[in-house]
């Protein structure tokens, strides 16, 4: 209706006889209908097949008891290891970066780290085999 309305406001002043604008109205109305539909016809999407399953939404809680399970593990280390997987894992410090900041040598970082990170895969009942990332 409104676009009708707004194509006879378009034309207004080419109306000749304005006493038969109810008829003008109905034919511009109707070809509208008819150029949407011929349009639709073209732009509709085809379905083919059933549309995929939903993906099951996660439940809210699981990340916070993997979070407390992280913390209660991250307490079974001492300070320095705690500093040190912090240092290396959470900021992304390099070995040496790490070593500047503890005030240790490198080698000691290498260290601690991995013993942080065995102590770390036996609380959280991770498996052995999987090897530390490097630098």
């Amino acid at each position: 209706m409104q676009r009708t309305l707004l194509a006879l406001h378009r034309h207004w002043d080419d109306l000749d006889r304005r006493d038969h604008i109810e008829a003008y109205a109905r034919q511009i109305m109707k070809r509208l209908l008819i150029s949407d539909r011929r349009a639709m016809r073209w732009s509709r999407e085809i379905l083919i097949g059933a549309p995929p399953d939903p993906t099951p939404a996660q439940d809210p809680y699981e990340l916070v008891s993997e979070r407390i399970v992280l913390m209660n593990a991250l307490a079974t280390l001492g300070p320095r290891q705690r500093a040190t997987i912090f240092l290396r894992f959470w900021e992304g410090r390099s070995a040496e970066e790490t070593a500047r900041v503890m005030g240790n040598e490198s080698s000691t970082v290498r260290s601690q780290t991995l013993r942080a990170l065995s102590t770390l895969r036996s609380a959280l009942g991770v498996r052995a085999d999987r090897t530390p990332p490097t630098d």
